[in-house]
C-alpha cells in the first residue's frame, strides 16, 4: 500500500467504526423501548372474555413512601388483659360523629359492615348506594345488603387518632356487635392486630397508635350472642314438640 492511499484506507476504517457504533447504540436504543413497552403491557389488567370491546384497567403499583416505623408488642399491652382468655378483639370507634362501642376486629371478613339498627340510629342524611351482589356468612348463608356508603371514620384517641374515609357495607341481620372492621380497612391502614394482648396497632405521621379493646365489652357481646342463640335454639324444640302426635 503507498503513502496516496493510506490517508483513504484511514478514513474508510474510521467511517466503518463509525457506522458501527451508531448501529449499536440505535439498537441498544431500540431494546430499551421494547422492554418499557413490555413493562406496561405486563402492567395492565384486562377485564372480561377476550372479545372486541374490551375494558382494559392499568394496575397502580404499590408505592411505598417515607420512613415506615415498625411495629411491635410487647408484655406492657398486656397490663390490662384478663388471662386466660378466649375473647373476640372489641374496640371503640367513631363513625361519622358516632361512637360505636361495639366495633368487631374480623381480619377474616372480606367487607366493613355497620348492621342495619345501628345504622337507623345514626342520622347520617347521605343516602346509601343500592347493592346487589350477596355477601356470605361463614355457613355459607347469603344476604344483600341494603347498600353501601362510605363514612368518615375516626379509630385511635388523640394525639395518635386517625381519620380516614371507609366504605361500609349496611346489613339488616341480628347481630350483638354494631359494626365489623374486615380486612379492606386494615390493609388501607395497614393495621396489625394481636388477639393474644387484645390490642391492634398502625402507624401514623406521629408515631405507632395502639387501640385496646374493651375486654368486658368483648365478654357481653358474646354473652348476648349466646343467649339469642340459645332462645332461638329452645323455640325449635319447643315447635318440634307441639308437632308431635300423641300415642294411641
Amino acid at each position: 500500500m503507498d503513502r496516496n492511499s493510506y490517508p483513504f484506507w484511514l478514513n474508510e476504517l474510521c467511517r466503518k467504526r463509525y457506522q458501527d457504533a451508531r448501529g449499536e447504540r440505535k439498537r441498544a436504543e431500540t431494546g430499551q423501548r421494547e422492554r418499557g413497552r413490555s413493562r406496561e403491557r405486563k402492567n395492565t389488567l384486562r377485564v372480561g372474555r377476550p372479545e372486541r370491546n374490551q375494558l382494559v384497567l392499568p394496575v397502580q403499583p404499590l408505592i411505598r413512601t417515607g420512613k415506615i416505623d415498625p411495629i411491635t408488642f410487647t408484655s406492657t399491652d398486656a397490663t390490662r388483659v384478663h388471662f386466660p382468655h378466649d375473647d373476640t378483639l372489641v374496640v371503640r370507634i367513631v363513625v361519622a360523629k358516632n361512637g360505636l362501642e361495639k366495633m368487631l376486629v374480623d381480619d377474616g371478613s372480606s367487607v366493613n359492615i355497620i348492621y342495619g339498627t345501628t345504622y337507623d340510629k345514626m342520622d347520617i342524611e347521605t343516602p346509601l348506594i343500592s347493592a346487589t351482589d350477596p355477601i356470605y356468612g361463614y355457613t355459607g348463608e347469603s344476604i344483600i345488603p341494603r347498600g353501601t356508603i362510605i363514612l368518615m371514620t375516626k379509630i385511635g384517641e388523640s394525639p395518635t387518632a386517625i381519620r380516614t374515609p371507609i366504605e361500609y357495607l349496611v346489613v339488616d341481620k341480628s347481630s350483638s356487635y354494631q359494626c365489623v372492621l374486615g380486612r379492606p380497612a386494615f390493609i388501607n391502614l395497614g393495621t396489625v392486630t394481636h388477639t393474644k394482648f387484645l390490642c391492634m396497632k398502625f402507624s401514623t405521621d406521629r408515631r405507632i397508635a395502639t387501640v385496646r379493646e374493651n375486654q368486658s365489652e368483648s365478654r357481653a357481646c358474646y354473652t348476648n350472642a349466646m343467649k339469642k342463640f340459645m332462645d332461638r335454639e329452645v323455640n325449635v324444640v319447643d315447635v318440634e314438640m307441639k308437632e308431635t302426635p300423641s300415642d294411641p
